[in-house]
């Protein structure tokens, strides 16, 4: 990959700020007049998404059609950081006084409490993160992208309130929330590690969507519910007493991966029981109605 479409990729994985996207343009860009609105910050609400596509353009990336943000990216966009971060130094250190190198993207000035945009490269190496960190942060910044391409393609719906278009706004403002709630979710866990260094387990963020194949038959419902609740007494028992039965005083297991995987675990087995009650109670409905 060329040196010039690293140093943008790193901008557009990164804060993908107005005026570093400007300087970008500035330095790979072809056309004088992109070249001054580009070095306007005050613009940025007008043009953040035409600067998007030029400074992509200009460096022969689609803006729509990014290269996914893959390990083999990421350590070759670390590679090249310290030579690129020297040059970013360079030209910001030239800007315009009173300039904001931390201009907020358009989708935020729209959405101001939906979800913070996390650098996903930032002062410290991506790489240098545990694994469930870095992959947070590569599926906020996923999020981060595929809501502000949402919120652009809104932008472009005529203002005509015709059927079509009130109900095409409504599908793009429906996806940008979800990215949003995405967001949220996602930033809560990478806050605990910014603030407490708390690494949360996989299983905790991406819990595993397996289906659960319940019995049809309602004293086989039962008895796999009774076991459940007595796997369920076992682990609440190892939780305060550190055993799987009662002891004579309480010992809280500490805090820590092995306790939250059985917090975890616990959880599984209450909401399978919910499914059986449910189950239960549908069978029961159904015999009755045959009778």
């Amino acid at each position: 990959m060329k040196k010039e479409q690293i140093e943008v990729l790193r901008w557009w994985y990164g804060t993908r700020d107005f005026v570093t996207g400007g300087m970008l343009y500035a330095k790979y860009g072809k056309n004088r007049t992109l070249k001054l609105q580009f070095s306007n910050p005050a613009k940025e609400r007008f043009i953040s998404g035409k600067l998007h596509y030029q400074v992509c353009k200009a460096v022969g990336l689609n803006y729509k059609s990014m290269p996914a943000l893959t390990e083999e990216l990421l350590k070759e966009l670390e590679q090249s950081e310290t030579a690129i971060d020297a040059s970013v130094v360079s030209d910001v250190q030239a800007a315009p006084k009173g300039v904001n190198n931390n201009s907020k993207s358009l989708i935020d000035d729209h959405f101001p409490n939906q979800g913070k945009h996390i650098p996903i490269i930032s002062d410290v190496k991506l790489m240098q993160y545990p694994k469930v960190i870095r992959r947070l942060k590569m599926e906020y910044q996923e999020n981060y992208q595929q809501r502000s391409i949402a919120h652009r393609k809104m932008r472009e719906v005529p203002e005509t309130n015709t059927t079509e278009n009130m109900s095409a706004r409504a599908e793009f403002l429906k996806t940008i929330k979800e990215h949003s709630r995405r967001m949220d979710y996602l930033y809560a866990f990478i806050e605990k590690y910014e603030q407490n260094s708390v690494v949360p387990l996989e299983e905790e963020v991406w819990p595993p969507e397996n289906e659960i194949s319940l019995p049809e038959d309602i004293e086989e419902l039962k008895r796999v519910k009774k076991n459940l609740q007595t796997n369920n007494t076992k682990d609440n028992n190892l939780l305060l007493f550190q055993q799987k039965t009662k002891g004579p005083k309480e010992n809280p297991m500490p805090d820590g991966p092995k306790r939250k995987r059985i917090e975890i675990r616990i959880a599984d087995k209450l909401n399978t029981i919910k499914l059986i009650d449910t189950k239960i109670l549908e069978l029961e409905n159904s015999i009755r109605n045959a009778n």
